[in-house]
């Protein structure tokens, strides 16, 4: 079993004006591999999941006439909005509830979702892991229920495209 010999660390910023949150993930090299499976990210112990949110668009984000654009994972997140989409991540298909809950994260009710087109973006097994495509179903119904209209965006999977 290979353990992590580095990392980096991802912090997070508040949906505030400035700050920050005191809280971090470490994306670790390699993944770590346990019985339950691989571990590519990690955070402390019993800290529930947040909204990342790259403060590069900011004012999009909190612009309610402005598609907002959820992707899995905070690197996606950034590579959007470096694009000049208003995006925010969740860590993995189930980072927009705390476990055992379908309720949004609190940090949602600071974004205006009534009204508002939500492009959910999941990775690239959505269409063939049923987990992944459950749990999008759910988060969509989630943002229903507050007024949303979320639509599904698939990224093509290359690996599954290069076998065809």
């Amino acid at each position: 079993m290979d353990t992590p010999r580095s990392a980096y660390l991802i912090p997070y910023p508040s949906l505030g004006e400035d700050g920050w949150l005191d809280h971090v993930v470490l994306r670790l090299f390699p993944p770590l591999e346990t019985e339950r499976g691989t571990i590519k990210y990690a955070q402390p112990k019993r800290t529930p999941p947040r909204l990342y949110v790259p403060r590069l668009n900011r004012d999009a984000i909190m612009d309610a006439a402005t598609p907002l654009w959820i992707t899995e994972g905070q690197k996606k997140a950034l590579a959007l909005a470096q694009s000049g989409f208003a995006a925010i991540g969740i860590s993995g298909v189930e980072g927009w509830h705390v476990k055992g809950s379908r309720t949004l994260l609190p940090e949602f009710s600071a974004l205006s979702l009534r009204g508002r087109i939500i492009e959910v973006v999941p990775d690239g097994d959505y269409e063939t892991n049923p987990d992944v495509h459950r749990a999008v179903c759910r988060f969509a119904d989630a943002l229903r229920e507050h007024g949303a209209f979320p639509r599904r965006v698939v990224i093509p999977n290359p690996v599954e495209e290069s076998s065809a």
